[in-house]
C-alpha cells in the first residue's frame, strides 16, 4: 500500500509539520494551495508528495506508525 506526506516550512525557515494523504494528487492539491495561501514555504523542511509504501498487514502498519511515533515501541519492553 502507498501512502503519501508533505511536509512544511514555516517562513521563518522551521519545522512547520506534516499530513499524510491516501493519493498523490491529493497531496499535491493540498501542497500548492497551502503555499499559494502564504501558509508554508518552499524551505529545507519541505518536502512534497513523499510516497511510502507501507505493507497491508496489521503489523507492517504499526511498525510504519511507530517508526514515526514520538513516544515509539521498539520490542525491548517485551525482552
Amino acid at each position: 500500500m502507498k501512502i503519501y506526506q508533505n511536509s512544511y516550512t514555516t517562513s521563518e525557515g522551521e519545522h512547520a509539520g506534516f499530513e499524510w494523504f491516501t493519493s498523490k494528487a491529493e497531496a499535491n492539491k493540498v501542497w500548492v494551495a497551502r503555499h499559494r495561501s502564504g501558509e508554508t514555504i518552499d524551505g529545507d523542511k519541505s518536502v512534497r508528495a513523499l510516497t511510502v509504501e507501507i505493507g497491508t498487514r496489521k503489523i507492517e502498519l504499526i511498525n510504519f506508525l511507530n517508526a514515526h511515533a514520538n513516544y515509539g515501541f521498539t520490542g525491548e519492553e517485551l525482552a
